[in-house]
Protein backbone atom coordinates (compact mmCIF):
# COMPACT_ATOMS: atom_id res chain seq x y z
CA UNK A 1 0.00 0.00 0.00
CA UNK A 2 1.20 3.50 -0.82
CA UNK A 3 1.20 6.55 1.44
CA UNK A 4 -1.92 8.56 0.56
CA UNK A 5 0.06 11.78 0.86
CA UNK A 6 3.37 11.22 -0.99
CA UNK A 7 3.07 7.84 -2.66
CA UNK A 8 5.87 6.12 -0.72
CA UNK A 9 5.31 2.81 0.99
CA UNK A 10 2.86 3.22 3.87
CA UNK A 11 4.21 2.06 7.22
CA UNK A 12 1.95 3.69 9.82
CA UNK A 13 -1.64 3.15 8.79
CA UNK A 14 -2.22 4.98 5.49
CA UNK A 15 0.98 7.05 5.76
CA UNK A 16 4.72 6.63 5.43
CA UNK A 17 6.88 7.40 8.44
CA UNK A 18 7.70 10.90 7.15
CA UNK A 19 4.11 11.94 6.44
CA UNK A 20 2.49 10.44 9.52
CA UNK A 21 1.54 12.92 12.24
CA UNK A 22 0.99 11.33 15.68
CA UNK A 23 -2.62 11.60 16.82
CA UNK A 24 -2.01 13.06 20.25
CA UNK A 25 -3.52 15.75 22.42
CA UNK A 26 -0.99 17.73 24.44
CA UNK A 27 -1.95 19.72 27.55
CA UNK A 28 -1.93 23.48 26.91
CA UNK A 29 0.74 24.10 29.56
CA UNK A 30 1.74 22.25 32.69
CA UNK A 31 3.15 24.12 35.68
CA UNK A 32 5.52 22.31 38.06
CA UNK A 33 6.96 23.82 41.24
CA UNK A 34 10.36 22.76 42.57
CA UNK A 35 11.28 23.45 46.20
CA UNK A 36 14.89 24.57 46.38
CA UNK A 37 14.89 23.80 50.09
CA UNK A 38 14.00 20.10 50.22
CA UNK A 39 14.03 19.24 46.49
CA UNK A 40 10.37 18.18 46.42
CA UNK A 41 8.21 18.80 43.34
CA UNK A 42 4.63 20.03 43.34
CA UNK A 43 2.53 18.42 40.62
CA UNK A 44 -0.90 16.86 40.50
CA UNK A 45 -2.04 19.27 43.22
CA UNK A 46 0.41 18.26 45.97
CA UNK A 47 4.06 18.28 47.01
CA UNK A 48 5.78 14.99 46.26
CA UNK A 49 9.06 13.42 47.31
CA UNK A 50 10.06 12.73 43.74
CA UNK A 51 12.99 12.90 41.39
CA UNK A 52 13.03 14.13 37.84
CA UNK A 53 11.93 10.75 36.44
CA UNK A 54 8.77 10.67 38.57
CA UNK A 55 7.89 14.19 37.39
CA UNK A 56 8.45 13.20 33.77
CA UNK A 57 6.21 10.15 34.17
CA UNK A 58 3.46 12.40 35.51
CA UNK A 59 3.88 14.80 32.58
CA UNK A 60 3.74 11.92 30.10
CA UNK A 61 0.46 10.77 31.67
CA UNK A 62 -1.07 14.08 30.60
CA UNK A 63 -0.61 13.20 26.92
CA UNK A 64 -3.65 11.53 25.35
CA UNK A 65 -4.09 9.90 21.97
CA UNK A 66 -3.06 6.96 19.78
CA UNK A 67 0.49 5.86 20.57
CA UNK A 68 2.46 3.03 22.13
CA UNK A 69 4.58 5.02 24.61
CA UNK A 70 4.94 8.69 25.51
CA UNK A 71 8.09 10.06 27.17
CA UNK A 72 8.81 13.62 28.33
CA UNK A 73 12.10 15.42 28.91
CA UNK A 74 11.42 18.00 31.62
CA UNK A 75 14.26 20.38 30.82
CA UNK A 76 14.34 20.03 27.03
CA UNK A 77 10.55 20.55 27.11
CA UNK A 78 10.08 17.81 24.55
CA UNK A 79 7.83 14.78 24.26
CA UNK A 80 8.86 11.63 22.44
CA UNK A 81 5.90 9.74 20.99
CA UNK A 82 6.48 6.09 20.09
CA UNK A 83 4.09 4.49 17.57
CA UNK A 84 3.85 1.05 15.96
CA UNK A 85 5.00 0.87 12.35
CA UNK A 86 5.27 -1.93 9.82
CA UNK A 87 9.03 -2.29 10.31
CA UNK A 88 9.17 -1.61 14.05
CA UNK A 89 8.62 1.26 16.47
CA UNK A 90 9.02 4.84 15.23
CA UNK A 91 9.75 7.84 17.46
CA UNK A 92 8.46 11.36 16.92
CA UNK A 93 9.72 14.35 18.89
CA UNK A 94 7.26 17.13 19.69
CA UNK A 95 7.37 20.26 21.87
CA UNK A 96 5.84 19.92 25.34
CA UNK A 97 4.72 23.08 27.16
CA UNK A 98 5.94 22.89 30.75
CA UNK A 99 7.13 25.58 33.15
CA UNK A 100 9.24 24.79 36.23
CA UNK A 101 9.09 27.40 38.99
CA UNK A 102 11.77 27.47 41.68
CA UNK A 103 10.17 28.21 45.04
CA UNK A 104 9.90 27.05 48.66
CA UNK A 105 7.28 24.60 49.88
CA UNK A 106 5.24 25.51 52.95
CA UNK A 107 7.41 23.48 55.32
CA UNK A 108 10.69 24.97 54.07
CA UNK A 109 9.25 28.46 54.19
CA UNK A 110 8.33 27.92 57.83
CA UNK A 111 11.74 26.43 58.62
CA UNK A 112 13.60 29.38 57.15
CA UNK A 113 11.37 31.74 59.08
CA UNK A 114 12.28 29.98 62.38
CA UNK A 115 8.67 28.85 62.74
CA UNK A 116 7.78 26.43 65.51
CA UNK A 117 4.63 25.16 67.21
CA UNK A 118 6.13 23.12 70.01
CA UNK A 119 9.01 23.06 72.48
CA UNK A 120 10.19 19.90 74.20
CA UNK A 121 12.09 20.65 77.40
CA UNK A 122 14.16 17.74 78.73
CA UNK A 123 15.73 18.00 82.18
CA UNK A 124 17.43 15.72 84.68
CA UNK A 125 19.80 12.78 84.32
CA UNK A 126 22.30 13.66 81.60
CA UNK A 127 22.53 10.20 80.03
CA UNK A 128 18.76 9.76 80.01
CA UNK A 129 18.20 13.24 78.56
CA UNK A 130 20.69 12.64 75.74
CA UNK A 131 19.16 9.26 74.89
CA UNK A 132 15.59 10.58 74.79
CA UNK A 133 16.64 13.67 72.82
CA UNK A 134 18.32 11.50 70.21
CA UNK A 135 15.32 9.15 69.88
CA UNK A 136 12.84 12.03 69.87
CA UNK A 137 14.62 13.84 67.04
CA UNK A 138 14.75 10.68 64.97
CA UNK A 139 10.99 10.21 65.32
CA UNK A 140 9.88 13.81 64.87
CA UNK A 141 11.99 14.39 61.76
CA UNK A 142 9.89 11.79 59.96
CA UNK A 143 6.88 14.12 60.22
CA UNK A 144 8.20 17.67 60.47
CA UNK A 145 11.32 19.77 61.01
CA UNK A 146 13.35 20.99 63.97
CA UNK A 147 13.83 24.75 64.01
CA UNK A 148 16.35 25.02 66.82
CA UNK A 149 18.06 23.11 69.62
CA UNK A 150 19.32 24.64 72.84
CA UNK A 151 21.72 22.61 74.95
CA UNK A 152 22.15 23.86 78.48
CA UNK A 153 23.35 22.68 81.85
CA UNK A 154 20.97 19.92 82.87
CA UNK A 155 19.01 19.54 79.67
CA UNK A 156 17.78 20.39 76.17
CA UNK A 157 15.16 22.59 74.53
CA UNK A 158 14.05 21.30 71.13
CA UNK A 159 11.89 23.57 68.93
CA UNK A 160 9.60 21.63 66.59
CA UNK A 161 7.68 22.72 63.49
CA UNK A 162 4.51 20.77 64.35
CA UNK A 163 3.09 20.40 67.86
CA UNK A 164 1.08 17.39 66.70
CA UNK A 165 4.22 15.61 65.48
CA UNK A 166 5.92 16.47 68.78
CA UNK A 167 3.12 14.93 70.86
CA UNK A 168 3.00 11.84 68.64
CA UNK A 169 6.74 11.31 69.10
CA UNK A 170 6.44 11.73 72.87
CA UNK A 171 3.67 9.11 72.94
CA UNK A 172 5.75 6.67 70.87
CA UNK A 173 8.61 7.06 73.33
CA UNK A 174 6.24 6.02 76.12
CA UNK A 175 6.66 9.26 78.06
CA UNK A 176 3.55 9.78 80.21
CA UNK A 177 4.79 11.90 83.09
CA UNK A 178 5.18 15.47 81.77
CA UNK A 179 3.85 19.00 82.12
CA UNK A 180 2.12 20.67 79.18
CA UNK A 181 1.35 24.34 78.71
CA UNK A 182 -0.20 26.25 75.80
CA UNK A 183 0.17 29.85 74.69
CA UNK A 184 -1.79 31.48 71.89
CA UNK A 185 0.56 32.11 68.97
CA UNK A 186 -1.74 33.46 66.27
CA UNK A 187 -5.17 33.12 64.68
CA UNK A 188 -5.57 32.11 61.04
CA UNK A 189 -8.95 32.34 59.33
CA UNK A 190 -10.69 32.30 62.69
CA UNK A 191 -8.71 29.28 63.91
CA UNK A 192 -6.45 29.70 66.92
CA UNK A 193 -2.92 28.35 66.66
CA UNK A 194 -1.22 27.55 69.96
CA UNK A 195 2.40 26.94 70.81
CA UNK A 196 2.78 23.99 73.13
CA UNK A 197 5.58 23.47 75.63
CA UNK A 198 6.13 20.00 77.07
CA UNK A 199 8.45 19.68 80.08
CA UNK A 200 9.88 16.30 81.05
CA UNK A 201 12.12 15.64 84.04
CA UNK A 202 14.03 12.39 84.54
Amino acid sequence: MECIKCGKESEVGLFCVSCYVPKVKMPKKVFVEHCRGCNKYRFGGKWNIAGRREVERYLASRIKGEFKVALVDLYKKEATIVVDAKNGDVEYTMPFAVAVEETLCKECSKRRGSYYEGILQLRGNENKVEKIAREFKKLVLKKTFITNEEEMHGGYNIYVGSSRAMLEAIAKLGIKDYKLSRTLHTAKQGKRVYRITVSVRF
